[in-house]
């Protein structure tokens, strides 16, 4: 028989750097990503919330001529 056990953390992948600063954030801070890192920042940002409760939102915003995508912490 095997025993259940809540609250053991999933542990991050041995040498592993965390590329996005998603759990170190607070509500309202922001950074900002490439149109190519969208994808795979919504579906860390995803993870977050499903993992953590942390969410997030994604939006494409010009700055100085340039689109990029910008990542908020929204609780």
């Amino acid at each position: 028989m095997y025993e259940i056990e809540k609250g053991i953390p999933i542990p991050v992948k041995r040498g592993e750097i965390a590329r996005y600063p998603l759990r170190t954030m607070n509500v309202g801070d922001s950074f900002v990503i490439s149109v190519k890192e969208r994808s795979a920042v919504s579906t860390r940002a995803h993870d977050m919330k499903r993992l953590y409760g942390l969410c997030f939102t994604v939006r494409r915003v010009v700055e100085n001529g340039i689109t990029q995508y910008r990542v908020w912490r929204t609780k």
